[in-house]
Order: C-alpha cells, then sequence, then structure tokens
C-alpha cells in the first residue's frame, strides 16, 4: 500500500505542475522575452506580441489538460491498487509516459494557433 500510495503522488505531480504553471501564466507569463523561461520557439520569441499570445494559449492549454489528466489519473491508478510492486510501478509509469505525451502536444497546438493569428515575421494576420 506504501508503494501505491508513492505512486499515486508522483503521476499527480505532472498534472499539478500543468494546472499551476496554466494558473501562472494565464496572467503573469514573464514579462521579457527570454530563453530561459516560458513558452519559447522561435516563433512566440518573435515579438511581444507573439510572446503574450503564446502563454496565453499555452496556459489555459496546460491548465485544462491538467484538470483532465487529473481525475484520470488517480482513477486509473484505483487499477493498481492491491498489485504488485512491479505491476503498480509499470502502470505508474505508463500513465506519466501518457500525460508526458499530452502535454507535449500542447506545443504544435499552441504553435499552429501563433500561425493561424500571426505571419511568419510576427506581424498579426
Amino acid at each position: 500500500m506504501t508503494f501505491w500510495t508513492y505512486m499515486l503522488v508522483m503521476t499527480m505531480i505532472i498534472p499539478v505542475t500543468m494546472i499551476i504553471i496554466g494558473i501562472i501564466f494565464t496572467k503573469h507569463y514573464p514579462a521579457e522575452i527570454n530563453h530561459i523561461c516560458g513558452y519559447r520557439t522561435r516563433m512566440s520569441m518573435k515579438n511581444m506580441d507573439t510572446w503574450k499570445y503564446a502563454h496565453q494559449i499555452s496556459a489555459r492549454l496546460w491548465l485544462r489538460c491538467g484538470i483532465i489528466l487529473l481525475p484520470i489519473s488517480a482513477l486509473c491508478m484505483l487499477l493498481f491498487l492491491g498489485r504488485d510492486q512491479d505491476t503498480t510501478g509499470y502502470g505508474g509509469m505508463m500513465i506519466t509516459m501518457i500525460q508526458l505525451v499530452v502535454m507535449i502536444l500542447t506545443i504544435p497546438v499552441t504553435e499552429h494557433a501563433l500561425h493561424q493569428r500571426f505571419h511568419e515575421d510576427g506581424t498579426l494576420r
């Protein structure tokens, strides 16, 4: 039971992080374009308009995805309650891999939204 609880906590890290960063970046994205913190792609760093828009889109996506992933991940972990450590560990790893895929898929969605709203040089369409 102790290992299952540990794995439950570990599988909650990604959704909780997505929710927290989504909430923070919705209102308080990095004020200056930088190479250290924030949503950093070639398109998002063209100018302040693309920077702000990219953070608005990605923050909303992360918030929504985190809210959806949190209960689904917890319910999936219930399937491994009472199982041996290997099964629980592999199950938790698979849940985490799926969470990572969802998190990474927010990048092309955000990039698509940027390209729909801005030209390649960063000017508004």
